[in-house]
């Protein structure tokens, strides 16, 4: 791991000397050159984008059995909304630990969902879809991961 270091000089002196670790970038999505007032404006409608996002899984994994749409494959619509989510939230975050920690509060929330779905009128409780749902809130920080990694 490569540290920096920054000096704050004065009058020639050495005052300080802090380490701090390098950000990493989301490169995947998202991380394009913004100016001025629109770099906060894009912050906010990714978190609030976020928060929607995570609204909606929630809601839709505890409705009703009868009130589910029949979908074709479920685990592939685990896999994109848990991997949806995840690119939301790492262009959100630029550190390693940050990206970690999303990953695993996200696989935390498929878990505690998956379980919550026994309490759910005609909805069962799946392992697979839990570890599904889990490798697409890991696949976004492990790309974003392989990609700095590769960049250096």
């Amino acid at each position: 791991m490569t540290w920096f270091m920054t000096m704050a000089r004065s009058n020639r002196r050495v005052r300080a000397i802090t380490l701090r670790r390098p950000r990493i970038r989301s490169s995947l999505l998202l991380s394009l050159p913004l100016q001025g007032s629109s770099t906060r404006w894009s912050q906010v409608a990714l978190r609030v984008g976020f928060g929607v996002g995570v609204a909606m899984v929630i809601v839709g994994s505890l409705l009703p059995g009868d009130r589910v749409p029949a979908i074709a494959n479920d685990k592939l619509e685990h896999f994109l909304a848990y991997a949806f989510l995840s690119l939301l939230g790492s262009s959100m975050f630029q550190t390693r630990r940050a990206l970690a920690l999303l990953a695993l509060s996200l696989c935390a929330l498929a878990i505690l969902l998956e379980i919550a779905q026994q309490f759910s009128p005609g909805r069962s409780t799946e392992v697979a879809d839990a570890l599904v749902s889990g490798l697409g809130a890991c696949s976004v920080p492990a790309l974003s991961f392989l990609t700095s990694f590769r960049s250096r």
